[in-house]
């Protein structure tokens, strides 16, 4: 298990089977990132623990797997947010979990693809994205890129063209 951040950590689904070790770092979120992990037994249990799962599949590149990384981006931003901590897995904690931090570090901290991809490869040695997610991210970052240097248009200019 890594820890990105202050609120936000990654790592593998036997980490967040851990209940001791979740409970010491007082994680109360998890984004699992991984369509073949289910939910540890302990959370069934558990009433202050909340758990997520974005469905993506290992080495799988379909039509939802863009609005997945977003998706789990999305989920890790409002539980930051709202004061909690959280882990996001996948089955190894390198792949898509790594992908999907990529994704949160890009769309919320305003961060590239180069620069989030080495922030996290700096407190997780074993991140290690697919080629499949890395195409991914390189198109959300460069549709990212566009979406933020477009200016809007100037109120005065539709004023004039109205008749």
């Amino acid at each position: 298990m890594s820890q990105l951040d202050h609120k936000l950590w990654i790592g593998s689904y036997t980490d967040v089977s851990n209940r001791e070790f979740m409970d010491e770092r007082g994680i109360t979120h998890i984004l699992c990132c991984a369509k073949e992990c289910e939910k540890p037994p302990y959370l069934f249990l558990s009433q202050y623990r909340t758990w997520h799962l974005i469905p993506i599949a290992e080495n799988e590149m379909d039509s939802m797997t863009e609005l997945y990384l977003k998706e789990g981006a999305k989920k890790i931003n409002e539980w930051i947010r709202a004061g909690h901590t959280v882990i996001l897995h996948c089955l190894t904690g390198n792949t898509r979990s790594v992908s999907t931090a990529i994704a949160y570090y890009m769309i919320y901290k305003s961060m590239s693809f180069s620069v989030a991809y080495r922030f996290i490869k700096q407190h997780r040695n074993l991140a290690n994205p697919d080629d499949t997610y890395i195409d991914i991210l390189i198109h959300l970052d460069s549709v990212r890129h566009v979406e933020t240097t477009e200016q809007p248009p100037n109120n005065d200019s539709l004023n004039s063209h109205q008749v």
